[in-house]
């Protein structure tokens, strides 16, 4: 059965700024939120009513919803004082962070896109598009899953 639109949501023949504007006002739609849920249906109302037919595969989602991240630097220096550096955002349904935290070098990876061939050697292993923004690339030890076929980066 459809999720039904939100209270609010424009009808699905409304002009496109309309809908652009409620969208923009919806924020974040991260995946197995109430957000992309909504958003979904309006999309499917949107899409029905110009006649197509949807259908859904609902896909189980085992994730978390982070409400804060923390990073704070410990300069590998006698008598450094650690400092804590603002999170911008983190990510979701990433792992968990170990209870002793991760160690490691920082490289500051610029003010453009940053590619994967940037980070390739200090990252496990890095998803594919270009992040277009300001990154700092993590060179954590710990493990992570690679995706099947995917070889881990050139040292």
């Amino acid at each position: 059965m459809p999720t039904p639109s939100p209270a609010g949501a424009p009808p699905a023949d409304a002009p496109i700024a309309g809908l652009l504007t409620w969208l923009v006002r919806q924020g974040a739609r991260l995946p197995g939120t109430a957000e992309l849920d909504a958003f979904t249906a309006v999309v499917a109302d949107a899409w029905s009513a110009l006649g197509l037919e949807v259908h859904r595969d609902p896909v189980p989602l085992t994730g978390w919803a982070a409400t804060a991240g923390t990073l704070t630097v410990h300069p590998a220096g006698r008598g450094a004082a650690a400092a804590r550096v603002p999170v911008a955002s983190v990510a979701p349904c990433s792992a968990a962070t170990p209870p002793e935290g991760v160690r490691g070098p920082v490289v500051r990876a610029g003010g453009g896109a940053v590619h994967a061939g940037t980070c390739a050697a200090r990252l496990p292993w890095w998803t594919s598009p270009p992040v277009p923004c300001r990154s700092v690339c993590w060179c954590g030890p710990w493990p992570r899953p690679r995706p099947p076929g995917r070889r881990p980066p050139r040292s």
